[in-house]
């Protein structure tokens, strides 16, 4: 959570900053050719092209950022380089205090003060979204508003300090508690979002076995009919059932029975693939999904899950038993056309639904194949 409210952060900073490279350049400019009254043409013209690469250069980098989905682990990496990127941007615009300043030249002064006040208000609003590169963008940058006027060394330009020190705070305060604010949205919003996705996570699993519940299963299930379709690819589905289950509730209560319908999870997820899609229809019935199985592998694929639960020992109330499951088992050509996937997919379960039947009425504990 703390690492996902930082990359909120930053990307909120990165996004406030993108107007730099648009507005920075011709405010540099403009700073520029007002400086040049008091200084040297092409000091002043050194420092708006300085300005100008460092704008664009900062600029990129956040681009660059919000190009895509940053990962926490990225974070220490962007942090530095946005602290050094955008320190240097805003000293570059704070130096003109230290090389501009006229001694005894109120007009000047008062430019290149208006100036730091202006740099400062803009960072106040555009870099409040991230703590710790908001007070690397402020604090230098009013250390030389306040610290300059002191060279002068008299009682008016100290009460410029101590209006200034006074205006500082204001915005240090505010930009603070609007930093506080926009962190406690970014951390409502990841809260919801884990919310809502887990309440999603409930709404398509079942909560017994973990696996994915009837409509999600059925949703997944025509996504795949549909990639096997397009790939001309064959698809196989099992159809799942426990044998004699009233019979383990009626002996060990629902909770043997929950515990046998549990138990079935384990021996789904090894003996089937990773592509492979499972889900609980409902009660004791189960489904599986196998992309590019033809009828052989797939008929394979059901032995081994049929000998491997009924190899398990199930433990309930210090008892042991075990359970045994009848397998029904449909295929699906790589060249049928069968309609959309929606009635392809019910097609295909209703056929393993009546093998699965079959495997019943032939003593259980068995799997049962469509004639190919």
């Amino acid at each position: 959570m703390a690492s996902r409210l930082q990359l909120d952060q930053l990307r909120a900073y990165a996004a406030n900053h993108r107007c730099d490279g648009v507005l920075s350049p011709p405010m540099a400019l403009l700073v520029g050719a007002l400086a040049s009254y008091w200084v040297p043409g092409t000091q002043a013209t050194l420092w708006s092209l300085t300005t100008l690469l460092v704008t664009l250069l900062n600029a990129t980098l956040c681009l660059q950022f919000l190009r895509r989905e940053r990962q926490p682990a990225e974070l220490p990496r962007w942090l530095w380089a946005f602290s050094l990127a955008h320190g240097t941007h805003v000293l570059v615009w704070a130096s003109p205090m230290i090389w501009g300043w006229q001694s005894g030249d109120l007009t000047n002064q008062m430019f290149l003060i208006l100036v730091q006040v202006g740099l400062i208000s803009a960072t106040n609003a555009m870099s409040h979204p991230h703590p710790r590169l908001y007070l690397v963008d402020q604090l230098p940058v009013m250390a030389i508003l306040l610290i300059r006027p002191l060279f002068e060394g008299s009682v008016l330009y100290l009460m410029f300090s101590a209006l200034g020190l006074l205006f500082c705070a204001l915005l240090l305060y505010v930009g603070l508690q609007m930093q506080r604010s926009i962190s406690d949205m970014f951390r409502l919003r990841a809260e919801n979002e884990q919310l809502i996705q887990r309440l999603r996570h409930l709404a398509a699993t079942d909560a017994l076995t973990g696996l994915p519940n009837r409509r999600h299963f059925l949703e997944l299930g025509r996504d795949l009919i549909r990639a096997a379709r397009e790939r001309r690819r064959p698809l196989a589905l099992l159809m799942l059932d426990v044998d004699r289950f009233k019979q383990v509730n009626d002996t060990y209560g629902h909770a043997g029975g929950d515990l046998a319908l549990q138990a079935l999870v384990q021996p789904l997820r090894t003996a089937t693939r990773a592509g492979d899609l499972l889900g609980r229809l409902g009660g004791e019935e189960f489904v599986v999904l196998l992309p590019d199985s033809d009828p052989a592998q797939a008929f394979a694929i059901a032995e081994r899950l049929r000998q491997a639960i009924a190899g398990q020992r199930i433990e309930a109330d210090g008892s042991g038993f075990g359970i045994t499951v009848s397998i029904g088992v449909a295929t699906l050509c790589a060249e049928c056309e069968l309609g959309d996937a929606r009635e392809t997919l019910e097609l295909m379960m209703a056929r393993a639904d009546r093998m699965l039947y079959v495997a019943k009425r032939s003593g259980r504990d068995r799997v049962e194949q469509e004639a190919m």
